[in-house]
């Protein structure tokens, strides 16, 4: 039972019921609509989010990704940065032309260790799950133990539009209710496979910030 009107405090109501707080009973604000309301004002508080007027949430299952250790992702390219021929440019190419333009986290991180990728002049071979041989993308170079990023399943016309080829990535509040701890990532990726069951795949270093490990429930706004 929704008890409040206002579209933005509903969207926080309904995205708790998946934690099984069972919002709203009594018609009154109790103690999960108080949890409700500290998870909302906690994200509009963000400098990110000052023009928050009706915030996409949503809540689920995450998981780490990213970097050289992750055989499960490195031999993926990044859906959301600009795109190369890897038989055409090299690693140490593509820092050259994008470096100076794909934005950085909240903190000023960049989120591919560039330095590495100019001392590159090959794509590393590696192997992915398996050990299936294969080429390294970008997934190799992402910054996963010091950057704020994450990968979502949102892969339409009107995203991919609004990323620009990497230019102006989004941003993705992201909350632990059980830790009460949260971040702003870059959405830099398409992710997690539906097999997994997950709905946010996480840098290593933003689920340190939230204290959370693979398959902990998070709560995220896709901020306009």
């Amino acid at each position: 039972m929704i008890i409040f009107n206002d579209e933005r405090v509903r969207a926080v109501q309904e995205a708790i019921n998946p934690f099984g707080f069972d919002l709203g009973v009594d018609a009154k604000a109790g103690d999960e609509t108080r949890v409700a309301l500290s998870i909302f004002s906690s994200a509009t508080a963000s400098p990110k989010t000052k023009y928050m007027k009706s915030p996409a949430m949503f809540a689920g299952k995450c998981s780490g990704y990213g970097g050289k250790d992750d055989s499960g992702d490195r031999l993926e390219w990044q859906a959301y940065l600009p795109w190369v021929d890897r038989k055409k440019v090299s690693p140490k190419q593509y820092a050259e032309m994008y470096r100076n333009i794909i934005q950085k986290d909240e903190r000023g991180q960049e989120l591919l260790d560039y330095d590495a990728m100019l001392k590159d002049n090959a794509w590393i071979k590696t192997t992915g799950v398996g050990g299936v041989p294969g080429t390294a993308g970008l997934s190799w170079y992402m910054r996963t133990n010091d950057a704020l990023f994450c990968a979502l399943p949102v892969k339409t016309e009107d995203v991919l539009a609004a990323i620009n080829g990497g230019r102006a990535l989004f941003d993705v509040y992201v909350y632990n209710h059980r830790t009460k701890k949260s971040c702003v990532c870059k959405l830099a990726d398409y992710g997690p496979h539906p097999k997994t069951g997950r709905r946010i795949d996480l840098s290593q270093f933003a689920l340190k910030t939230l204290g959370a490990k693979t398959d902990d429930k998070l709560m995220f706004y896709i901020l306009p």
